[in-house]
């Protein structure tokens, strides 16, 4: 079934079985299609998982009858729409707040990247070191760079999802509240095509051993050059040089 025919056969359904605001449940499902649509989804998957039109049309009707037969219950529907409101409000405000220091350590670990390759120290806040070394240890921080972005991709993938889940989720408890079309809801699991999350997996392989590579090449090259394991305190990175 094709998403023409899914949503002409839901209006049809919906109006044989005298649902009210036709048009606006309609319109519901026909932004679920462009969602699902966006995350990769055919047209005939989307159908599939949605049902039977029919059936949703019924689940509508019995909605209603619900609703009206719960009138008393709507005040303590409110209180918990609040409460639920503020609790999720408070997670999403710490999820954003991690999303920025992902964004925080990524910036820091790509300038320091910049810098190690370039010999630049800026406020002399990267520790004395040869050169080459520096350059080593500027491979590994660049590979660190790269797992960071892609941690990053996947976090806002999914932060992105959740609010998106927890609207839907918002917007059904409100509408049948107000006896009006429910929407189908939306998964929390970030959808990424399998094309893209296959080069990222390969991508995160290669980034996480090359950092571990270049941090123990960093590591044995700069002992080599200072003559002793203890190569930070030969440099004096902890104002101790011995």
């Amino acid at each position: 079934m094709t998403k023409n025919e899914f949503l002409s056969k839901l209006s049809e359904e919906l109006q044989r079985n005298k649902i009210g605001d036709t048009a606006d449940i309609v319109n519901e499902y026909e932004q679920h299609f462009a969602f699902k649509l966006s995350d990769g989804y055919s047209e005939e998957e989307i159908c599939a998982k949605l049902g039977d039109p029919a059936v949703l049309a019924a689940q509508f009707k019995r909605e209603g009858e619900n609703n009206n037969s719960n009138s008393g219950k709507k005040i303590l529907t409110i209180t918990g729409v609040f409460f639920i409101d503020l609790f999720a409000g408070m997670i999403f405000i710490l999820l954003a707040a991690w999303e920025i220091v992902m964004a925080a350590l990524f910036v820091s670990s790509f300038v320091l990247t910049v810098c190690l390759f370039s010999g630049i120290n800026i406020h002399a806040l990267i520790p004395p070191m040869p050169y080459w070394c520096g350059v080593v240890f500027g491979l590994a921080f660049a590979a660190f760079s790269i797992l960071i972005a892609i941690g990053s991709f996947y976090y806002t993938a999914f932060f992105r999802q959740s609010i998106r889940s927890f609207g839907r989720y918002h917007h059904n408890i409100l509408a049948s509240f107000w006896g009006k079309a429910l929407a189908p809801s939306i998964g929390i699991r970030p959808s990424i095509s399998a094309n893209t999350a296959r080069k990222l997996r390969m991508i995160t392989r290669i980034s996480l051993a090359a950092f571990i590579i270049f941090s123990i090449l960093a590591c044995i090259i700069s002992a080599l050059t200072a003559g002793g394991m203890g190569f930070w305190h030969v440099w004096g990175w902890f104002g101790y040089t011995g």
